[in-house]
């Protein structure tokens, strides 16, 4: 949505849920939408009434969420009788362990069912001698380093400058362009109004040229506030991004289990255990130079 060009202005869903079942998520989807000059429309909202179909939208947003938390709950609970009845609740089998299905004797849509069990397999004496709070310790102490270190700050310098490198220039140009062709419209609409008995048809007309004057100026506005922004990226330096990631590496050491849970999440796609080798693997969501880091020091 963000590149320029593009052959498109507008995204056109069927109804709200296909965007979002989040209201705060659909909200900054088409916050950012109207930035870039492209129109949301729903099927199933009228677009010729917008103070009605914020209306409608707020609604349906609303009942959108509740159905997501009603099915989440349906969820959990189904996986929660699975665990119960010994069954796998999904995912693949942790290392030591394999997947097996399992008959339950029902049938659905004319095909039996199966389920999964967690199976024992020729890792599993490995596995079970693993030292959790060394391997959490090695993964805590590989990323704090990977983050101080000189690639890590000239790939995240390098990621962030190409997120803030689009200017919107053009648009602006052609923004401004238009204003001034609305401007001499309404002037011209102006001068008709004057000679004109019953003015008020056209006196409405003007009205709505200066509504569409100000969305296009409060586009120009929000264009230039993130070029001005893209700017200040650009002045950012590898040095900069170094220190600002060895103080994330030395804060991460002293987050609480959770919130040490919740942050490597964010960073890693993957922590891959090999006993047989001593070894843990992490695979970085930001692409590095061969993506992975391995780790000695497992006994």
């Amino acid at each position: 949505m963000r590149q320029r060009p593009r052959p498109w202005t507008s995204v056109l869903l069927l109804d709200t849920s296909r965007l979002a079942r989040k209201p705060i998520i659909a909200v900054l989807f088409e916050r950012d939408a109207e930035r870039n000059g492209v129109r949301v429309i729903y099927k199933s909202i009228p677009d010729d009434d917008p103070i009605t179909g914020q209306l409608i939208k707020s609604v349906f947003r609303a009942l959108d969420e509740y159905h997501s938390l009603i099915s989440k709950a349906k969820g959990l609970a189904g996986m929660a009788e699975n665990v119960r009845q010994g069954f796998r609740a999904g995912g693949r089998a942790p290392r030591g362990y394999r997947l097996v299905s399992v008959r339950t004797g029902a049938v659905r849509d004319g095909s039996e069912v199966l389920k999964s069990k967690l199976e024992p397999d020729a890792y599993a004496p490995l596995a079970r001698n693993m030292p959790v709070a060394k391997v959490e310790s090695i993964v805590v102490e590989t990323v704090a380093t990977d983050l101080a270190s000189s690639a890590w700050a000239a790939e995240a310098l390098k990621a962030t400058q190409a997120m803030f490198a689009v200017s919107h220039a053009d648009e602006i140009a052609a923004a401004k362009a238009q204003i001034a062709a609305l401007e001499a419209r309404a002037s011209r609409m102006v001068d008709v109004a004057a000679g004109l008995e019953s003015p008020a048809p056209v006196l409405r007309r003007i009205d709505e040229i200066e509504r569409e004057r100000v969305a296009v100026e409060q586009r120009i506005v929000a264009w230039e506030l993130e070029d001005e922004g893209s700017r200040s990226f650009a002045n950012v330096t590898e040095a900069q991004v170094r220190r600002c990631l060895r103080g994330m590496a030395d804060d991460m050491r002293t987050y609480p289990r959770g919130e040490m849970r919740d942050f490597l999440t964010s960073i890693l796609s993957a922590v891959e255990l090999d006993p047989a080798e001593s070894t843990v693997r992490l695979s970085y969501r930001i692409p590095l130079s061969g993506n992975s880091v391995a780790s000695q020091g497992l006994p």
